[in-house]
């Protein structure tokens, strides 16, 4: 059986990753407040799970996977991944993708002061906070990662006052999140419609964005900025995306980097490999070894 790990934040600051503990926030029932930008894929999140803590996951670009209980829940920009306390869950082996998210881990289980409320109005919110069970929410992105980022702002500048109104922002994020209603998910307009639509049907071709935002009857920075409103990346992270998981088919099947690279309109084969390694933390043949192994141990289980 896969170990499973009881995972504890601990505190980090650089340049891609920021994580803040209950030492740094001292605001009650908060154990964690972090950010994170992936400009390459990052190995995959272990089988874990936070103790009595219940975890929210903000994506404010990209496309990550998360798993729990045997189902995959694939996510973009402006969804939320929620993990309810000693909720195992992980990326199911799979790497975390280029993209930026934020992450919070509530005590759900502090009853005085809870992010300095009474404790009418933190039984209230608390409650809500179960989210009917869901684990996938959509948010309004320029609404909630408005309020995210400067939560986080003053967060990280510590002090009484940023510790009170760092609080606010999140009890009014949390309140805004949980009263939305089910199933309420974004949808394409017509022009992002054709985009993707041409983009799939053309995967295999060298996409140029220029040719893709004569589809939509859009300029350039209109077409750009507009798909990556709507799909939560930025168009060529899509396309180089898509092409990746494809190319793990075509490896798969046999065929070599370079037939890949030809097929799939990478203008080398050392490129096609640099942009896999960006996009799944190894390469090609590190992809194809591990495939093969994981088949072995599977055909050797009793």
């Amino acid at each position: 059986m896969t170990d499973v790990l009881n995972w504890k934040d601990s505190y980090d600051n650089t340049a891609s990753r920021i994580v803040l503990t209950s030492r740094e926030l001292q605001i009650p029932g908060l154990r964690s407040f972090g950010w994170q930008r992936d400009v390459s894929a990052s190995w995959p999140l272990p089988n874990h799970f936070h103790e009595n803590l219940l975890e929210l996951t903000f994506i404010a670009e990209g496309n990550y996977t998360f798993r729990i209980g045997g189902a995959d829940y694939p996510l973009k920009g402006g969804e939320l991944f929620i993990a309810y306390p000693n909720e195992i869950h992980s990326t199911n082996q799979l790497a975390m993708s280029v993209g930026e998210f934020y992450w919070l881990q509530l005590d759900p289980g502090c009853l005085d002061d809870f992010l300095f409320l009474s404790q009418k109005a933190a039984a209230f919110l608390q409650k809500q906070l179960l989210f009917g069970g869901r684990h996938v929410l959509s948010v309004n992105r320029k609404e909630i990662f408005g309020l995210l980022a400067r939560a986080f702002s003053c967060a990280r500048e510590g002090g009484e006052a940023n510790r009170y109104l760092c609080a606010s922002f999140l009890v009014m994020i949390l309140n805004l999140v949980s009263r939305k209603p089910p199933d309420e998910l974004p949808s394409f307009t017509p022009d992002i419609e054709a985009a993707l639509h041409y983009i799939h049907s053309n995967i295999r071709e060298e996409l140029s964005l220029e040719t893709i935002a004569v589809q939509t009857g859009l300029s350039l920075s209109q077409f750009k900025l507009k798909f990556r409103q709507q799909t939560g990346s930025p168009p060529r992270v899509y396309i180089n995306r898509l092409k990746i998981e494809l190319s793990k088919e075509m490896l798969l099947a046999g065929k070599t980097k370079t037939e890949i690279a030809m097929e799939l309109g990478f203008s080398t084969s050392s490129y096609f490999t640099s942009v896999f390694r960006k996009y799944t933390a190894c390469t090609p043949s590190e992809f194809l070894r591990k495939q093969s192994g994981e088949t072995a141990a599977e055909h050797t289980e009793p």
